[in-house]
């Protein structure tokens, strides 16, 4: 069963369009669809207000009326099908307004409910200068060396370290 819905904003934008499912969003499952006929509740979507891009998400969806705060729908929730929409920034790195980390960081908490590294990650900043494997585990937004490692990134300009991942610099 589908609980969450997850769209990069310019996909969400797309999504709300008249010509694309704007008319869905807006009645969940219609009447006349065989799927209400079987029995199944009316699909209700809504955004929760402690999320970590609920504004993103209350911006694209709630100004068109698509969806409804969590806390609004009260004890009704029984009665309908719900689906939590979820709108988070674009990892393309065309989009500049935020960092890679920040991005990665946005994404597990807000996409997949991750709220802490899970422990196969390996924060690259630490990996990199070398910081001991058993510190508390941290997201590389949260990194100390975060600034040192955009710093010396920057002072490389277009050159490549010599047999390095070019990535960590």
């Amino acid at each position: 069963s589908i609980r969450r819905f997850v769209f990069p904003a310019n996909s969400a934008k797309v999504f709300t369009h008249t010509r694309a499912f704007a008319s869905w969003l807006n009645t969940g499952i219609p009447n006349n669809t065989p799927s209400h006929k079987s029995g199944l509740k009316k699909v209700v979507f809504y955004y929760d207000k402690k999320g970590i891009t609920s504004k993103l998400t209350k911006d694209i969806f709630g100004s068109k009326g698509f969806v409804k705060e969590k806390s609004t729908l009260g004890n009704s929730l029984g009665e309908y099908r719900t689906i939590e929409l979820v709108v988070m920034p674009s990892t393309s790195p065309a989009s500049a307004k935020m960092r890679p980390p920040q991005k990665e960081k946005l994404w597990h908490i807000g996409c997949f409910s991750i709220n802490e590294p899970p422990p196969s990650y390996s924060c690259p900043g630490c990996d990199l200068y070398g910081e001991d494997k058993r510190r508390e585990k941290h997201w590389f937004a949260d990194c100390e060396h975060y600034e040192r490692w955009k710093g010396k990134r920057r002072s490389l300009g277009k050159r490549k370290p010599k047999g390095g991942d070019a990535w960590y610099y």
